[in-house]
């Protein structure tokens, strides 16, 4: 998606409230190339590469309800 518009739509019709996401949308006044919308991170990378399957485990300040900060 390259268009501010585009994803000003798309928010609307999720019913997501627009304001609230001023500083992502003003990327979109600067121009925005072309991508595919996708990362991983290190921790999806790591839980592939080594088989674990809970991504806590991957993550060195794991945070859940119970545990906000480090």
């Amino acid at each position: 998606m390259r268009k501010k518009s585009e994803l000003e739509d798309r928010m609307n019709n999720k019913g997501m409230k627009i304001d609230t996401f001023g500083y992502h949308l003003g990327v979109f006044d600067y121009g925005v190339p072309p991508h595919a919308g996708c990362g991983i991170g290190l921790e999806r990378l790591m839980m592939a590469l080594t088989g674990i399957e809970n991504i806590r485990d991957t993550t060195f300040y794991p945070r859940d309800v119970d545990r906000l900060t480090p």
